[in-house]
């Protein structure tokens, strides 16, 4: 990547933010709930970045995963837990607050693109940025499907006066390096998050964001 870019998409969970270990501690009270034994935080890992559901689906028992209605009763008691507890120990990332500054004193367009549910998605960014450095931020909230599929990307793309190619989206997952190759954006990893180095790399990452430095090579 040597061209310089001034529209960029962030990820949430595992980019900006360290969430989680309230991830995990909403989803043992749910197990917890139902009598289900409780998961590990690298259970907890395997499980994410697919939105809600899919990430209670994950972290049932086996027995219970095809089944729709216990998705639902398990999916429905998730969300009770995880709204009462979602801002306990959530925080960013150390690099996070000079990177976004940085960008954002160069005339950057920012926005927050998660799977994780809407509300939850501003609040956090509204807690952990309070000087509200982004054009939009959206998590899910049944307008557009889940990531890596593109039209949720396509309509920050298109809020920010933009055109894919002139476009970057930053994450730590497969599920943001495939969002990016489907709508067309320059995909761009985080060496910090919850997915390894190597996997981003495989899956078309131009570019592994380390330090300060890294930020200010994109702009």
């Amino acid at each position: 990547m040597t061209r310089k870019y001034r529209y960029f998409i962030f990820d949430l969970d595992g980019t900006l933010a360290y969430t989680i270990d309230d991830l995990r501690a909403a989803m043992n009270r749910m197990l917890r709930h139902f009598g289900w034994r409780e998961v590990s935080a690298e259970e907890t890992l395997q499980s994410i970045n697919n939105g809600a559901r899919a990430f209670v689906a994950g972290c049932m028992p086996p027995e219970y995963r095809g089944d729709g209605e216990a998705v639902d009763r398990a999916y429905a008691k998730y969300l009770e837990c995880y709204a009462e507890g979602y801002l306990n120990t959530t925080r960013l990332y150390p690099v996070i607050p000079q990177g976004i500054a940085y960008l954002k004193e160069q005339g950057a367009k920012l926005a927050v693109f998660s799977n994780k549910q809407d509300i939850q998605t501003k609040q956090i960014c509204e807690k952990l940025f309070p000087d509200h450095p982004f054009e939009l931020v959206m998590g899910h909230d049944g307008r557009f499907p889940h990531k890596p599929s593109p039209e949720g990307a396509l309509h920050i793309v298109s809020v920010f006066g933009a055109s894919p190619d002139e476009t970057v989206l930053i994450g730590d997952s497969d599920v943001d390096m495939r969002l990016a190759a489907n709508a067309g954006l320059h995909p761009v990893g985080v060496a910090w998050g919850y997915r390894p180095v190597a996997l981003l790399e495989q899956l078309g990452a131009e570019r592994i964001l380390r330090n300060l430095d890294d930020f200010k090579a994109l702009i």
